[in-house]
Order: C-alpha cells, then structure tokens, then sequence
C-alpha cells in the first residue's frame, strides 16, 4: 500500500514538473497572457480529459447544438443594431452570480454555466440574490450519465417543463474535501447513488423558467448587447485554456475554434490599453486563473468569436412561482 502511494506521489510530481517546463517556456513568448501552475497541473491525461465533453458526449452535444439550432423552441433574441455602453459593465456586480465553483472530474460545465445565468436572471425579475445547485441540475437533467457532458440549453428545458427550486444549503459552495488521490484540491461532485429526487427534498421556493432565448450565431456585436442586460451562457474551447493564468487570450491563441467542448458563463465586458475582452466566470474554482475567471478577447461584427465563443450563446428567463 505504501510503496503505491509513494509511486502515485512520484508520477503527480513528475507531471508536475513537466507542467512547470511548459509554463515557463510558453510565458518567454511574451504574449498577451500568461500560464501557471494550478491544482491540474498534475493531472493525468485521463483526469483533464474528464473536465470536458469529449469522444461520443462531444458529438452528443454537438447533435444537440444542432437540433438546438433547428428547433422551434425557445427563440432568437433581435439584439442587431441595438446601442450598448463602451464603458465597462461587469455584469457579475450588476447582476449577482454565485461563488466560483469547481466542477472537478465532471464534464457538467454546462450546468454551472446554466445554473449561473439563471441566478442573473434570477435576480434580474427580483433584484433579490439567490443561488440553484449546479448538483441537482446535473442530476435531474440526465440521471444516466451525469458526467458525459450536456448542454446549457437542455438545463433550460429542464427549468421549464419542471421547474427547479432553489439552494438551501450552503450558499457559498465549499467544496467537498477527501474525494481526490490529489491533496491539494477540494471539489464538489455528484453522489451517483442519489437521485433527481433526493436532490430535489432539500430545496424550497420554486421558481419556474418563462422561456430562453439563443444569440444569433457567430454575431459578436449581438452577444455584446445581450451580455450588457444579464449573464449569458456560452460554450468556448476550454480544453486550451486549461493552464490559463492572466491577461487576455487574444484570437490566435485557440487552434480549432469551432470544437466546442467546455460552457461558461461571460458576466460583462472591458477594455485594457485598446483591446476589447470578455469576463468570463469559470468552473474549475478560485485559485484557477484570474481568482476564477478568464479574460477572453472580444471581437466585433460577425465571426466565430475568440474560443468560439460567439457560436453558442444562451440566456434564460425566469418566473417566480407562489
């Protein structure tokens, strides 16, 4: 047993001192952000693969993302000539979202994104802030395979043929320690053994989803518009920025655009010394990137976005139910 430990301690620090070799050689570039060392910096291959939609759950979500894009459900919202302010509107102030979570080995990235822009439309139709269980979204959503990825948009669907209630446990979302051969990362991970059920008994004060709107595809003046009124859900190639650990990713940082495999949540918008970048709120905790979040290079007019982050916008809108 213990010669095992210390094998499984070595491998870590192998990784680990590999993750720091590239780190450094990438930070020598002198681009406009940087890398760092972070708790998955010695995670094995298999472990970071687990953060991420990938393989069958990919093209999952892809045949989603399509079906998503031809449905008659929901609709588009006509945010085309609409005049937004140039000044900075960080909508994680206006529009309270929770703590930085982290999703840990668990490809449900789209329920943390999801569970986040409810909570901003939440407190959009309350001005009250209340916070909704990335967990029991994970678990009501698709019992069956409550790790293999999802999408933003069946989080929606869920809201609005059942309604969801809200969180009463703990607010601030402290991760449950314990779980992991890592010991240097707490998380939070869904107990396969409950149900949509049991998640559902610790809830109270229902509220339901009135509708959700998509953003035009590939308009990133549009999504500027939508993300100056409330937090909106995106998804972006996330499994590049898995180092990520300051500054701002420009356009040529992310090689295959279009392989979307991770969501997130853009909770307003900024300039620094001329370039234009999203904030965006992540899953993977406070002490990833920029206390949690990434700052994303905002282009303007019609394209695929910086990640891809203008191929696949989402917000909901909710209803408060008696």
């Amino acid at each position: 047993m213990k010669s095992s430990y210390i094998s499984e301690l070595e491998l870590r620090k192998r990784r680990y001192w590999r993750s720091l070799k590239r780190v450094e050689c990438f930070n020598k570039l002198g681009l406009s952000w940087t890398k760092g060392i972070n708790v998955y910096s010695d995670f094995t291959v298999k472990e970071k693969r687990a953060l991420f939609a990938s393989g069958s759950s990919y093209l999952k979500n892809q045949r989603d993302r399509r079906r998503m894009l031809e449905s008659t459900d929901g609709s588009y919202s006509n945010w085309k000539n609409v005049s937004t302010p140039d000044s900075k509107t960080d909508l994680s102030v206006r529009h309270p979202t929770s703590e930085i979570r982290a999703q840990y080995l668990c490809a449900n990235s789209w329920a943390y994104a999801a569970v986040g822009a409810i909570e901003g439309a939440y407190y959009n139709k309350t001005q009250i802030y209340k916070t909704f269980s990335p967990i029991e979204m994970t678990k009501c959503v698709d019992d069956n395979s409550i790790c293999d990825g999802n999408s933003p948009v069946n989080a929606y669907k869920h809201f609005k043929t059942s309604g969801v209630q809200l969180d009463k446990r703990n607010t601030t979302f402290e991760m449950y320690n314990n779980q992991s051969s890592n010991p240097n990362i707490s998380f939070q991970m869904p107990n396969s053994k409950q149900t949509c059920k049991d998640e559902k008994e610790n809830k109270f004060e229902k509220v339901s989803l009135n509708t959700y709107h998509r953003i035009r595809s590939k308009s990133n003046d549009e999504l500027k518009a939508a993300v100056a009124q409330q937090p909106v859900s995106v998804g972006i190639v996330g499994s590049e920025l898995l180092e990520y650990s300051a500054g701002i990713i420009d356009q040529n940082s992310c090689k295959h655009d279009s392989f979307i495999d991770h969501s997130v949540l853009i909770v307003g918008y900024d300039n620094k010394d001329g370039k234009d970048y999203w904030i965006v709120k992540n899953s993977w905790g406070w002490n990833w990137g920029e206390n949690g979040y990434v700052y994303i290079e905002r282009q303007q007019g019609e394209g695929r976005g910086t990640c891809g982050i203008a191929l696949d916008a989402t917000y909901p809108v909710v209803d408060v139910m008696d």
